[in-house]
């Protein structure tokens, strides 16, 4: 199914060009020093994350004086084009852009065209998002939060048997289909039954789909649920219907184990931001002849285990797993 996200944003934004101007929400905020500072710009799609605080505190490390502004998308794509049309051609007033997530990096890099560097963070395929074509004078470069679906399965499958496993999905997420794609496929090749349950922000197919995942008689004996920010931002709401369940529910965030999640092999999103500011301090103090433009992928990534859940449902952890796993609390935690 072809994803038409990136269609909708531009329709949407061209469609706001006969609008007046609305009120920005942006924020902004500086660190003192010396030297002029460095104008950024920061794109959120979901309010800041510790991928976010990673990267400002490794700037401050390097004791680089910034001037930043915020802008929020609040996940929404129409708020985001709203943002960029007051901004047009001001973007140009920045010496760089940060954006996070598949959705708002994309549209950024529709704004931004290569006329100033862009940093984006936590993109699922940034091939595939058209991210690793440079459309102007600047780079472009970022991190990818993907962790191959094989090594959640295989880790998960060390833990309990796996037979059926519940995808819940947003089509409205470009990427979440990138992994829903990888998750069909291995599920073929390993004899997994996939079944796809379709949720989408404003209406009630998450709970609809919740309902139907409590009501049972499904023969699912797992439920995953993949990197999404809508998702994620309805992790203690998707917990909550599921934690007096026998599902073994594993996600690809941190959030859903802190919420009662059983697993998680999941990005450090403070690391992978650490490391995306390393790129901006190599291209500030050595230019762009130094800067690595490949995608940084995860290389260490977190297996995560919420203690209670796992005690609720009777797992044992087998002695190889021991040194790997960490625990991680949540409301009905340690």
């Amino acid at each position: 199914m072809p994803d038409s996200g990136p269609v909708l944003a531009l329709i949407s934004l061209l469609a706001l060009l006969a609008l007046p101007a609305p009120a920005s929400s942006a924020t902004q905020d500086s660190s003192a020093g010396d030297a002029a500072p460095l104008r950024l710009l920061m794109v959120l799609w979901r309010g800041e994350t510790a991928a976010e605080a990673g990267f400002l505190d490794t700037l401050h490390a390097h004791q680089i004086s910034l001037e930043i502004e915020r802008i929020d998308a609040g996940q929404d794509r129409e708020n985001l084009a709203h943002h960029f049309w007051r901004l047009g051609n001001g973007v140009l007033s920045y010496d760089a852009v940060y954006s996070f997530g598949t959705t708002a990096s994309v549209m950024t890099h529709s704004l931004v065209r290569g006329r100033i560097p862009q940093f984006y963070s936590m993109v699922s395929d940034p091939q595939e998002a058209g991210l690793m074509q440079r459309t102007g004078p600047a780079p472009i470069t970022g991190t990818t939060d993907a962790i191959a679906a094989e090594l959640k399965i295989r880790t998960a499958r060390q833990l309990f048997p796996i037979r059926h496993i519940a995808m819940l999905f947003n089509a409205r997420e470009r990427n979440a289909r990138v992994q829903l794609d990888e998750m069909e496929q291995l599920c073929e090749q390993l004899g997994i039954t996939l079944s796809v349950l379709r949720v989408a922000p404003e209406s009630r197919s998450l709970a609809n789909q919740l309902q139907r995942l409590r009501a049972g008689g499904l023969g699912i004996d797992t439920v995953y649920l993949p990197s999404d920010s809508y998702l994620i931002s309805q992790s203690a709401t998707i917990m909550a219907a599921l934690e007096d369940t026998d599902y073994r529910v594993v996600g690809a965030t941190e959030t859903f184990v802190a919420d009662g999640a059983l697993l998680a092999i999941a990005p450090d999103y403070r690391h992978m931001g650490e490391r995306l500011g390393e790129r901006l301090v190599t291209l500030l103090h050595s230019g762009e002849q130094a800067l690595d433009t490949t995608p940084i992928s995860v290389d260490q990534p977190l297996i995560l285990y919420n203690e209670a859940t796992r005690q609720r449902l009777g797992i044992e952890i087998p002695e190889q797993l021991r040194g790997q796993l960490s625990a991680v609390g949540g409301p009905a935690g340690q």
